[in-house]
């Protein structure tokens, strides 16, 4: 897959973050003029812990940096728009105080999850945007865009949402979609095939995505993150099997993430590298801590 040269703004970076910073300095509130107060909001939303944030917040912010950084505000928001539509009828775990939340939360917070680790590189963040689009999404691509007014087959929603990205969004967009898209596989190829069979080709296919491959090790590193270290949010009684489960087929793929890395640079900030070392290291002692639990 071919990747863009990383072209970071650093200028751009350290005005986002400090300047804010600089004119509040050490004034009390009521001392700040409305156009600083104005601001204030949305710098405490950028300071903000991933998991604190809601699917309107996290639009705000991923909308708000990518602008900052120069990326194509329309271009941005379609696709939070589009992944919007796509996830509507799909929710996921427990975060924080809630039970179930919206599945949108989940492609945001990978994307902004980038852009805190300094990923500069619009199509990544993007990508990260619509990342289980076509995974997920295809059926309701077909019945609320393309509006087909027939039944159509997943292989055939999959290739026109397909083509949909491409002409939308690019086609590196959509190479980075497909890398970390899994394999379709029918309810009955399922059932026939072992937990551990299927385990093993999922580490295959996050090898094959990643080796050689910063962009696409980004945008499959920040889904994998979220998925793999946020699970204990989801260790709770009556989900036991389910928490095991995912603990068994995420533990040997921190391996997988740990050796890519080794390989070439990524394109992030000063100091990310340590940051998602320690990430992953996390990750696996979260997913140890589990597996002696059961």
């Amino acid at each position: 897959m071919e990747e863009q040269e990383h072209q970071p703004d650093p200028e751009a970076v350290r005005a986002a973050g400090e300047g804010l910073r600089d004119e509040l300095g050490t004034a009390a509130i009521g001392e700040l003029p409305p156009t600083v107060l104005r601001r204030v909001p949305l710098e405490v939303l950028r300071d903000a812990p991933l998991k604190d944030l809601g699917s309107v917040q996290l639009a705000q912010v991923l909308r708000y940096e990518a602008r900052v950084l120069g990326m194509d505000d329309e271009t941005v928001s379609s696709a939070v728009d589009l992944a919007s539509i796509l996830h509507s009828a799909q929710i996921r775990g427990s975060r924080g105080l809630f039970t179930q939340t919206p599945y949108i939360e989940h492609p945001l917070r990978n994307a902004v999850r980038l852009l805190r680790w300094g990923c500069r590189d619009q199509d990544v963040i993007v990508a990260a945007v619509l990342h289980d689009t076509i995974e997920d999404g295809a059926q309701q691509f077909v019945r609320q865009i393309a509006r087909a007014g027939r039944q159509v087959p997943e292989s055939e929603a999959r290739q026109m949402l397909s083509d949909y990205i491409e002409n939308a969004y690019g086609r590196r967009v959509l190479a980075l979609v497909e890398a970390v898209t899994n394999d379709y596989m029918t309810d009955t190829h399922r059932s026939q095939t072992d937990v551990e069979e299927r385990n093993r080709h999922y580490r295959e296919h996050v090898r094959q995505t990643v080796q050689g491959h910063p962009g696409a090790f980004l945008v499959k590193l920040s889904d994998f993150v979220d998925n793999a270290a946020g699970l204990y949010h989801a260790d709770t009684p009556g989900k036991e099997e389910f928490v095991l489960k995912r603990a068994r087929k995420y533990l040997p793929v921190v391996a997988v993430f740990e050796e890519a890395m080794e390989q070439m640079p990524l394109p992030v900030a000063d100091g990310a590298e340590v940051a998602i070392t320690i990430r992953l290291a996390t990750t696996r002692d979260r997913l140890e801590r589990i597996l002696e639990k059961y």
